[in-house]
């Protein structure tokens, strides 16, 4: 049995478009389709700035002048001048600037202060009106600092402080001077010259102490481990064996157990631990607050922390090796490595482990850090001697879910799944067992 169709919808839904509206509405879409999107930025950009509408101004007064009237002439010319002085003033006032600029510091870090001192000095005899400064921020287009005026025939110098929001070497390109005085027509720039640059360090947190996995090799004068040894503090008592010295013996607990009983030392030990940083682009998810960056500052925290505790450290990352003793010379040496590290000196984490720097280490501990990107592409058999790995998860840093890595690639690991937590989690001591794997 057939049943009854029902209509859902008003009354003016069901009505006919009358041919006129339909006709004018093909029209009206016709005009106002853009038919040739590739040629905006030639035709219709350049009509949007104030520059672009003063000279279509220009032209039409030009032809209300011709076809109208003889005063349209004057307008035409009025535009004229206007646009004139708009275009000559400010490329004069910059042909007439010489200037320095000079940070207060060679280094500094990100999210930190940095004193900036601008020394300009003016040739004209007029004034400079609206002059800017351009450092060319990756990030934040546009100008970073203004000068209000430069007297004509005078110097001036000017102090800010920058506040650089990523590691790396400032200025990214070259330092510029703009100016658009006085109606903003065009901006015009020139550049400043030569500026020493800036190197900008990680941002770095508090971690916890060496990992016990970072045994020693003993050297005399370096600072005290929890291991046994022969001199320091002591950590407890053992039975004694051949070649101990009666100076060890601890005679109240050798005659209650009826048997030589010896103390035990620490020891002034060398922890030896290379840094191994995974940052290839496509193991990483970019921008100032990706696991990028996030890998890098937790490099820095390490050799900055560990470099103050005694140990001696070494950074692999990418192409960029950095070997040598520890000291405070040595972090200043790591912390430049991981400001200039840029993409083009990474490579892939399969192929970082076939360095010959990495291949071959000597030392104690090789500590890894990378994400689960990186180790999900691994090989199964991938495995390293007293490798600690510090895992950064690609959907805790903006990323997306990428497959579990089910065979553990380290004897112990740190898996880091939340941004928010990441502070807390590196105060803890390194000691134990690691965190199972993803």
């Amino acid at each position: 049995m057939l049943g009854h169709s029902k209509f859902v919808g008003s009354a003016a839904e069901l009505q006919p478009t009358p041919p006129r509206v339909a006709w004018a509405r093909r029209v009206i879409d016709f005009l106002s389709h853009d038919w040739v999107p590739q040629y905006d930025r030639f035709v219709i950009d350049w009509m949007k700035t104030p520059l672009g509408l003063l000279v279509l101004a220009l032209l039409f007064a030009l032809f209300c002048g011709w076809g109208l009237h003889p005063h349209g002439y004057w307008v035409a010319a009025a535009l004229a001048v206007v646009i004139a002085v708009g275009l000559v003033w400010p490329w004069l006032a910059l042909r007439g600037l010489r200037g320095r600029l000079e940070f207060t510091s060679e280094r500094g870090r990100e999210g930190e202060p940095v004193g900036v001192r601008l020394q300009l000095e003016n040739r004209w005899p007029w004034a400079a009106w609206g002059v800017g400064l351009k450092l060319d921020l990756p990030h934040e287009p546009g100008v970073d600092a203004a000068v209000s005026h430069v007297g004509g025939w005078r110097r001036r110098e000017c102090r800010f402080d920058f506040v650089p929001p990523q590691r790396g070497v400032y200025p990214r390109v070259s330092t510029r001077l703009t100016c658009g005085f006085p109606f903003g027509l065009w901006q015009f720039s020139r550049d400043l010259g030569r500026t020493e640059p800036l190197i900008v360090w990680p941002r770095t947190f508090p971690v916890g102490t060496l990992p016990e996995a970072a045994g020693a090799s003993h050297d005399e004068g370096l600072v005290f481990r929890n291991t046994p040894g022969t001199a320091g503090d002591i950590l407890g008592v053992r039975p004694f064996r051949e070649g101990d010295s009666l100076r060890w013996i601890h005679w109240a607990q050798s005659a209650r157990h009826d048997r030589l009983i010896v103390c035990e030392r620490q020891t002034p030990a060398l922890p030896v631990i290379q840094l191994i940083l995974a940052s290839h682009a496509s193991e990483h998810t970019p921008g100032p607050q990706g696991s990028r960056e996030w890998a890098a500052r937790v490099a820095a925290s390490l050799a900055t922390a560990w470099l103050k505790q005694g140990a001696r450290m070494e950074l692999a990352a990418g192409k960029v090796r950095v070997v040598g003793d520890g000291g405070q010379r040595q972090a200043q040496r790591i912390m430049d490595a991981l400001a200039r590290f840029e993409p083009g000196h990474d490579l892939p984490l399969a192929e970082l482990f076939e360095q010959p720097l990495v291949r071959r280490f000597r030392g104690t501990l090789q500590v890894l850090i990378t994400t689960d990107a990186a180790l999900a592409a691994m090989p199964e058999h991938f495995a390293a001697q007293r490798l600690f790995a510090i895992v950064l998860r690609h959907r805790a840093f903006g990323g997306a879910a990428v497959p579990r890595f089910h065979a553990c690639h380290s004897t112990q690991w740190l898996v880091v799944d939340d941004l928010s937590q990441l502070l807390t989690t590196f105060r803890q001591t390194w000691r134990g067992g690691g965190h199972g794997c993803g």
